[in-house]
């Protein structure tokens, strides 16, 4: 074996005892994060449950609101608007389609704003 090949082995081994010196030496991640405190399973139960009864009956009201909004105007349908608002042919599908978009579009951004105001103003 040559020389050169003696260092290069040599040198590969001091760095693999360098790096795993410095493994054992650092400092575990979650020392380093603050970490939440822990929560016994207890605690843990009463909180999801907290979170169930007073989230879940505001999620389900806005669901059902939702849907009956979306419903609507299939129901205006069946009971004549077309008749009444003489939509014939595709003008009851653009109706439609003018709803709709809108709808989809600013759903979000209404419920971003509702975070920063009140829902009474």
């Amino acid at each position: 074996m040559s020389p050169s090949a003696d260092q290069d082995r040599a040198s590969v081994s001091v760095e693999k005892q360098a790096s795993e010196t410095q493994l054992e030496n650092a400092v575990p991640v979650h020392d380093v994060v603050d970490a939440p405190p822990m929560l016994t399973p207890e605690q843990e139960k009463r909180l999801w449950r907290k979170v169930d009864l007073r989230l879940m009956p505001i999620l389900s009201l806005m669901y059902l609101l939702s849907f009956m909004d979306r419903g609507n105007i299939g129901n205006a349908k069946l009971d004549g608007l077309t008749t009444q608002l003489h939509l014939t042919g595709n003008k009851y599908n653009i109706a439609l389609t003018m709803f709709f978009i809108p709808y989809c579009l600013f759903e979000c951004p209404a419920n971003l704003v509702l975070k920063v105001f009140r829902p009474s103003r």
